[in-house]
């Protein structure tokens, strides 16, 4: 396993352990814990000496500052990230001074994690400025730059700037130089809103200068101290501290960088406020056009709820239909099986008569071939027997003919009953099917409002801070 060999290494840059780490992750999803992970050491190491020494393979953890979580740099034939399957974002070194055009030209846009990663979700509910613990591993070194698989993503802490109060620094460091009494307030402004811990030293280090300039020794000694406490060993700080002390001169006025990383200077304050007024502008945009598509896919949800509940009103109808029709075919069917067994004891009383009658008859024609003066009389009386068979007989064919319809229509209804009940099932699971719709629906419909609100609220903001 590969390890960062550097100095800096053996300490992690400075964020404040209080700041906690916001949200939750989804459910289902257990982090691992990397400290015990056999798979993945991550190694403590400042963005800026990652970016100076990118070394291919290297586990790294290290703090930032959130920019975009959209970026879209891309070099599939040398790196392993593909737009299909990663998605990209860009933070800022911790310690980056973004309200400046060399600080700000610090972000390092090359960090990908995978499409279907849980990461994902939480990235984007993530704001920009927002203070973020990444880990993950230097999958490329390509163009002499770390390209980062990115495994974990955490926020530590709010966004370090709002953009009133990024405008007010901006402002409050430019009029230091000409307006000492308009840099106060627009720095105490400043001051008030959120600042990162590099964003804290300048606007104190300003204020310290300020009062220096007005022989306000012990003013600019505390405003130096504060600047110290957000930036221990500051060397501009520093060097104020001691001239406050001293109760010397301010010095000039210097646009040495927070970082020895920032580049050298080339500052244009009003361009570089203006740029940032106009990003505030397209975000503002941005949040009314998702705003309005929100909108527009709940009410189509609502829509395609109500019509499921139509299809469920409608479908439950025609299964108490299918119900009704189902017990009518069974009171039938009963009817006509009890009346095929009542006919079918007809039937063998019937046919016991007719056997009885043939008996007689037999013994009738035996007394007839017997001859004597019975003789004629016994013919006549199997003559009787003759008739009373036949309309036996007749009786008997009646009663299977229509015992055998019965029959039919018992098994026809029976079949008819099978096929209705497959109706009925049918019907069944298709009201379960669209009562799931429902819900499933009512739930999507509360979660887009839920995020309606949420982007009202946020763009209430936005257009609250123009």
């Amino acid at each position: 396993m590969r390890r960062f060999t550097f100095v800096a290494a053996l300490a992690a840059i400075g964020l404040s352990m209080s700041c906690g780490i916001v949200g939750e992750r989804p459910q289902g999803y257990e982090k691992r814990d990397y400290s015990v992970d056999p798979s993945l050491r991550y190694m403590p190491v400042p963005l800026s000496e990652i970016v100076r020494n990118p070394q291919m393979g290297a586990e790294v953890e290290f703090e930032a500052m959130l920019n975009r979580r959209d970026e879209s740099v891309w070099q599939a034939y040398y790196t392993p990230f593909k737009p299909g399957e990663y998605k990209s974002f860009s933070v800022w070194p911790a310690d980056a001074a973004v309200w400046d055009v060399r600080g700000r030209g610090r972000s390092i846009p090359t960090l990908y994690i995978e499409g279907d990663s849980p990461e994902v979700a939480e990235l984007y509910t993530m704001q920009q400025y927002a203070p973020v613990r990444v880990r993950g591993i230097v999958a490329s070194v390509f163009d002499s730059r770390p390209w980062i698989k990115v495994n974990y993503v955490d926020e530590i802490g709010d966004p370090w700037f709002s953009d009133e109060s990024l405008g007010h620094l901006i402002r409050g460091l430019d009029a230091a130089r000409t307006n000492g009494a308009k840099a106060m307030t627009l720095l105490d402004e400043a001051l008030d809103g959120p600042l990162s811990p590099a964003g804290l030293a300048a606007a104190w280090k300003a204020k310290g200068w300020i009062h220096l300039g007005r022989k306000q020794f012990e003013e600019a000694a505390n405003a130096y101290t504060y600047a110290l406490d957000a930036m221990p060993r500051d060397p501009i700080a520093a060097d104020g501290l001691e001239r406050a002390r001293a109760k010397a001169a301010p010095g000039p006025w210097t646009d040495e960088p927070t970082s020895k990383d920032d580049p050298a200077p080339s500052v244009n304050w009003k361009d570089m406020y203006s740029t940032l007024f106009t990003e505030h502008e397209s975000r503002c945009k941005t949040l009314a056009e998702e705003h309005t598509r929100c909108a527009e896919m709940a009410m189509k949800l609502t829509s395609d709820r109500d019509a499921a509940i139509k299809a469920h009103a409608d479908c439950a109808a025609g299964a108490e239909g299918v119900k009704k029709q189902l017990e009518e075919k069974d009171a039938a069917t009963k009817a006509a099986t009890d009346k095929a067994t009542a006919l079918e004891g007809e039937l063998k009383t019937a046919t016991e008569k007719v056997t009885a009658l043939e008996t007689e008859r037999d013994a009738l024609k035996k007394q007839i071939e017997g001859g004597g003066a019975s003789a004629e009389a016994a013919k006549k009386a199997m003559e009787e027997k003759d008739a009373a068979i036949k309309t036996a007989n007749d009786k008997v064919t009646a009663l299977e003919a229509e015992r055998d319809e019965l029959k039919k229509k018992a098994e026809a209804a029976g079949t008819g009953d099978e096929a209705l009940k497959k109706e009925a099932e049918a019907a069944k699971g298709k009201v379960t099917e669209l009562e799931q719709q429902v819900k499933d629906r009512d739930e999507t419909i509360k979660k887009q409002r839920d995020e309606i609100d949420k982007l009202t609220e946020e763009l209430k903001k936005k257009e609250g801070g123009n």
